[in-house]
């Protein structure tokens, strides 16, 4: 569920909750205990007419206890309208909305309210919802090869408009196919090499790894198509993630840390610790090698910990780390061997990319199992060598970069799979 809070006359940063349904809501102010009598208020959303923006999900709201979503509501007043509480619940196909303003009407006093936002409703990246019985076919279908993506890839990205979008280390260039589409629609040159990571945020910007050589992440800006440098780095980063409040997180392996920078920030220089002391080590503390990272809407970050054979969680604020998979986790959960990749489903199961046992396993409510890539490593239809990362599209498809086979490799959601086991219950 998506909810942020907006104060009259001023641009707010939107706070993304998890799916579900949505609420709008007024925040009730006490006036000496006195309760005013019944006003009626009309509530009008203005959505923006920008690129990869829709209108699909339900962003409803609530005025203290009326729950539809349209026209004009009653309500039980202490004191002034002055703040709208919003939900998105990322539903439907083509969810993501861009909200320009919300304008309340007081049909009492005929004033007008002004809230405005000029934001995204909504995340760019897919977090399907699976039963714990969900089934993937073990062969998968090579979707690019080594002609298209070069050699040895490692960033993939999924979006939920199902645009795919890879880096080609080799040609340095980032390859895209819109939805549904067999051969490359865009193909982008920049001045960046070795890309081992790449985010994409629901306005259709990229944000590339550019730490190897030239010590950076680069963004390309999708309305302009140019590219800005939006963070200075040390080294590599081999895991890149936006926050809901435009935060940019990129971990260096190489210096055993994740930092994080506001991309609202006008200071480049204002580099954050995320995770890690900088000194590697297997202490809570600790990473060794960091690889791939996710930060769900608490805050809270995940760290693929690679030669540490573990996934980190860091709860937001904390610097000392909680294992949630891997052999030394306080719960028994699976034994991993150099994690490099990490998701997290619409209610928080793990999903990893587990690189030295060449295959991607994932959790539910019976615990771990193996996905895909569960026999031996190798380059058959069945088989992973050396997977970096992987994305989910919007029909919870696996795309992963089969990196030592030189080639992205689909693995089809057989959704049946849920909907068989739940009619034999």
């Amino acid at each position: 569920m998506q909810r942020q809070h907006f104060v009259p006359g001023k641009v707010e940063t939107l706070s993304l909750q998890e799916p579900d349904i949505g609420d709008l809501e007024v925040v009730e102010i006490e006036h000496n205990g006195f309760v005013m009598n019944v006003i009626s208020y009309e509530v009008t959303f203005y959505t923006c007419d920008v690129s990869h923006a829709s209108t699909d999900a339900n962003v409803s709201l609530i005025l203290y206890g009326t729950l539809d979503n349209i026209g004009i509501r009653k309500l039980k007043r202490k004191g002034k309208l002055t703040r709208l509480h919003i939900e998105h619940d990322n539903s439907m196909i083509f969810f993501d909305w861009f909200l320009d303003k919300v304008e309340v009407i007081n049909m009492d006093t005929n004033e007008t309210i002004g809230f405005l936002c000029n934001r995204w409703l909504g995340f760019s990246f897919n977090q399907p919802k699976f039963c714990a019985t969900a089934i993937w076919n073990s062969n998968g279908i090579t979707f690019a090869n080594r002609s298209i993506v070069g050699e040895n890839p490692f960033a993939i990205f999924v979006s939920t408009s199902n645009t795919i979008y890879v880096a080609n280390k080799e040609n340095n260039t980032i390859v895209m196919w819109e939805e549904e589409s067999v051969n490359p629609t865009k193909v982008i040159t920049g001045n960046f090499t070795v890309s081992e990571s790449l985010s994409v945020t629901s306005n259709g910007d990229i944000y590339i790894d550019d730490g190897f050589k030239n010590g950076r992440v680069q963004k390309w800006i999708a309305q302009t198509n140019t590219f800005v440098t939006v963070m200075n780095v040390n080294s590599s980063c081999y895991g890149l993630f936006v926050d809901i409040h435009d935060t940019l997180y990129c971990s260096m392996t190489q210096h055993h840390q994740v930092l994080k920078r506001s991309l609202n920030d006008s200071v480049m220089t204002s580099n954050r610790v995320a995770a890690g002391t900088g000194i590697y080590g297997s202490a809570s503390s600790q990473l060794y090698s960091p690889h791939g990272i996710f930060v769900d809407v608490n805050f809270d970050l995940y760290v693929a910990d690679c030669y540490n054979d573990r996934v980190q969680l860091f709860q937001s604020g904390e610097s000392n780390g909680i294992t949630v998979a891997g052999s030394t986790s306080l719960n028994p959960t699976i034994t991993l061997r150099c994690p490099s990749g990490i998701i997290l489903d619409v209610e928080k199961y793990l999903f990893i990319v587990d690189s030295g046992n060449d295959r991607i396993v994932g959790s539910s409510l019976n615990g771990f199992r193996c996905l895909v890539g569960c026999d031996e490593s190798g380059s058959q239809s069945n088989q992973l060598y050396n997977p970096f990362s992987f994305s989910f599209d919007r029909s919870g498809n696996i795309f992963v970069t089969d990196s030592y086979n030189h080639r992205i490799q689909k693995f089809q959601y057989f959704e049946e799979s849920c909907n068989k086991f739940k009619m034999l219950e």
